[in-house]
């Protein structure tokens, strides 16, 4: 899918209160939007459904109530994983700077209702004081917000690439290093050599992550936290939920409630 006709032009942002565009978009289930990039900087939030977003260097997953800050530049592909409802913001870089990659934002109730304020201005008139502190408001609450880390590291090139995209897609990640060299045609330790050297991590945190990623899916999907705990390799949901508490900081049943109450 080509969005560009939607997005704002550099005319737009320049005219726009506080150096801050907007789009408001809603898609429905399994919309793939082709890549592309951006020349200001972007908090892409979904109100409704989930979001994957794909980059260069990983996959990213952002459920309501998280936004994903894509510095100018970052080419990348968006996929809606159900009917999605997007705000947009797009950022001149002078009025703020997240950094330089990607970055998970945790997104508060009153960040949530400025950018759905912020989607509503007509970027067309001319900006008036409500418009403006909004704005303003909406900048201050973005440079404060908590960062997640709901990303997966992904290789550039490669067999290894391959192999990975191959893994998540088809939600094989109970293969051992063996079952990976096999597949590819090469030894253990040529495996873990092009984790190390591509990656910086081992094979083992690698499918931890990916487990990971596909768990917050499928529950901001709605599955059973009993079916993700069983698909993410664990025997028992307690475990599960321990695991799922100590790298998010939520319950997955928490979790779950918070992306019905963004639905509804």
């Amino acid at each position: 899918m080509d969005i560009s006709k939607h997005l704002p032009s550099s005319d737009s942002l320049a005219a726009a209160a506080s150096g801050v565009s907007t789009l408001a978009l809603d898609l429905n289930d399994g919309i793939d939007i082709d890549v592309h990039h951006h020349q200001q900087a972007q908090v892409l939030l979904s109100t409704q459904g989930v979001l994957m977003v794909t980059t260069r260097s990983g996959c990213w997953i952002v459920p309501s109530n998280y936004a994903l800050w894509i510095p100018p530049g970052v080419r990348h592909r968006t996929r809606t994983l159900g009917a999605v409802s997007i705000k947009s913001v797009y950022l001149d870089e002078r009025t703020i700077n997240l950094g330089s990659d990607c970055l998970v934002l945790e997104i508060t109730p009153l960040t949530k209702e400025l950018m759905i304020a912020a989607s509503q201005v007509d970027g067309s008139e001319h900006p008036d004081r409500r418009n403006e502190l909004v704005f303003s408001l909406l900048l201050e609450e973005l440079s404060r917000a908590e960062t997640g880390s709901v990303f997966l590291p992904l290789p550039q090139k490669g067999p290894l690439r391959d192999l990975c995209h191959r893994l998540v897609a088809t939600r094989t990640l109970d293969w051992g290093l063996a079952e990976c060299a096999t597949h590819l045609g090469v030894n253990v330790k040529t495996i873990q050599r092009w984790f190390d050297r591509e990656l910086g991590i081992t094979y083992g945190k690698w499918r931890k992550q990916a487990r990971l990623l596909v768990a917050l899916e499928e529950l901001a999907l709605g599955r059973s936290i009993l079916d993700v705990a069983l698909e993410a390799g664990y025997s028992n949901p307690s475990a599960f939920t321990a695991m799922f508490r100590r790298e998010f900081g939520i319950a997955p049943t928490a979790f779950q409630r918070s992306q019905h109450k963004a639905s509804d």
